[in-house]
């Protein structure tokens, strides 16, 4: 089915159409749903993940609907307070690469020049460089390496460069064991450099330069790498190479805004501002690039989102992104809660809404988790899982703390039609999307009723730690539905 572009995610009719898409398949239950002892749940719910900002499924599908990257980036960041802007070509972030590694007593191989690769080809094999005094700019194959002589624990760092063989060509000392070290570009390729105290060579690879030190006696590594190597290595993780080329776009777009926006402010020598140390972290080095995902990346070369702030300062977006919205986005103040469900800061380009066609039909449905559902469970076994955690344990449950699709649909209904711009937690304790915001548990322990109010987070959390066997809570958008016997 072909689908229109649309721009606007405000208009009631998208809202109740909404309420109208959760409402099937709901059966009428009892209010509280005690239903007795006996009585059998299960819970279903749409999307994955917080929810908040961009869908990636559902770029993909506005994408194949025909929608350009701008357009779909500025349904997910509202158009209405958000643009698109472009950085410095000169623009880095600092990515932490090796957090902690004990030198042995003997010797330990630091770098060593890196190669980029091509199906196999060498196109380019990086000489590279150091700042240590006696360098004095003077350059080294590929091949060679800088090895850290002793443990280096503390005091002045002993380094020798070492070729292939392992014979030594020159040595060195560092007084404050502080390095960087630069890739020299010598060929048609990125000057890359290869870390060698990496766990794993899948991932050693880094254009930009490095910057090596020690904290507490271990050595610790941070990439000052150029904004765009980053995005390159960053997208094929987060979203694939089988995406459309505007969804592709879009996700280049939203990756460099986010973590752009997040950069640490402080200056000092292993400051970083993204975590990179382990293999689930996106960003991987030039070894995790793919063609496919790099043309988008390149068409979109410096591009990021910005909003004007109150005082009227030009910002970067935190361009939240996830897999699967479930039909809806969510506002960021509904989801980033206190314990309690406190509703956190509201920021005015992360309202969320609907991500519906003009049909009524969710641009991610196609997605694997667009719907899922857990096991059936009685209110005793509920009880169970939440009492492993002292945040959530209330004794044995009094009643369901979640309720039913056709409880939500008739509340945000009746919330619609006082004000169809209504943003905040409705009905009460849900948003927009139906994302739960907070859920109170009522129970009872030793005789004495205990009542406490979670947020839906932590419900979810909570839930997925000690849930046993079964499907986990996929989000927040959960509802409780009847299983007949």
């Amino acid at each position: 089915m072909t689908r229109s572009v649309r721009h606007s995610r405000r208009a009631p009719v998208a809202l109740v159409a909404l309420a109208a898409l959760l409402a099937v398949g709901t059966a009428p239950v009892s209010a509280d749903g005690s239903g007795g002892d006996e009585a059998r749940y299960r819970f279903v719910g749409h999307g994955t993940d917080h929810g908040v900002g961009f869908s990636q499924r559902g770029a993909a599908g506005r994408a194949y609907a025909g929608q350009t990257y701008d357009q779909i980036l500025l349904h997910y960041f509202d158009s209405r307070t958000t643009y698109l802007g472009r950085v410095s070509r000169d623009t880095t972030i600092r990515a932490l690469v090796v957090r902690s590694r004990k030198p042995s007593s003997g010797q330990t191989t630091l770098v060593q020049g890196g190669k980029v690769t091509d199906d196999g080809t060498t196109l380019e094999q990086s000489r590279w460089t150091f700042d240590t005094p006696g360098v004095d700019g003077r350059s080294f194959p590929a091949n060679w390496r800088l090895v850290l002589i002793g443990s280096g624990r503390s005091g002045a760092w002993d380094l020798e460069v070492q070729d292939a063989h392992g014979v030594t060509k020159a040595s060195y000392t560092d007084k404050d064991a502080r390095l960087t070290v630069t890739p020299i570009q010598d060929g048609i390729g990125p000057a890359v450099t290869r870390v060698l105290i990496r766990p794993s060579p899948a991932s050693d690879t880094y254009a930009g330069t490095l910057r090596i030190g020690r904290v507490h006696g271990a050595i610790r590594v941070v990439n000052l790498v150029p904004i765009e190597s980053f995005v390159r290595s960053v997208v094929p993780r987060e979203m694939g190479r089988s995406n459309p080329p505007e969804a592709l776009k879009a996700q280049a777009v939203a990756t460099r805004s986010y973590f752009l926006a997040g950069r640490n402010r402080s200056t000092r020598f292993l400051a970083f501002d993204v975590e990179s140390d382990r293999p689930k972290h996106s960003y991987q080095g030039v070894r995790s690039e793919v063609a496919v995902v790099t043309e988008a990346v390149d068409a979109t070369a410096y591009q990021v989102l910005r909003y004007v702030d109150g005082g009227g300062s030009r910002r970067i977006i935190r361009a939240f992104y996830h897999a699967v919205g479930g039909g809806a986005t969510e506002a960021s103040m509904n989801v980033f809660t206190t314990e309690k469900g406190r509703p956190g800061t509201r920021v005015p380009y992360l309202m969320g809404g609907p991500d519906l066609d003009e049909d009524g039909e969710p641009y991610d449905e196609r997605a694997t988790m667009y719907r899922w559902q857990t096991r059936a469970l009685t209110l005793g076994q509920l009880s169970r899982i939440l009492s492993q955690d002292p945040r959530t344990d209330v004794g044995e449950l009094t009643s369901w703390p979640v309720g039913t699709k056709g409880s939500f649909v008739e509340r945000r209904a009746a919330a619609l039609l006082a004000d169809a711009r209504d943003r905040t937690p409705a009905p009460e304790n849900r948003g927009v999307s139906g994302r739960l915001t907070w859920v109170t548990l009522r129970g009872e322990r030793d005789g004495r009723k205990v009542t406490k109010r979670v947020a839906g987070w932590l419900f979810k959390q909570v839930f997925n730690a000690h849930r046993g066997k079964g499907d986990p809570l996929g989000s927040t958008m959960i509802f409780r539905e009847r299983v007949e016997e």
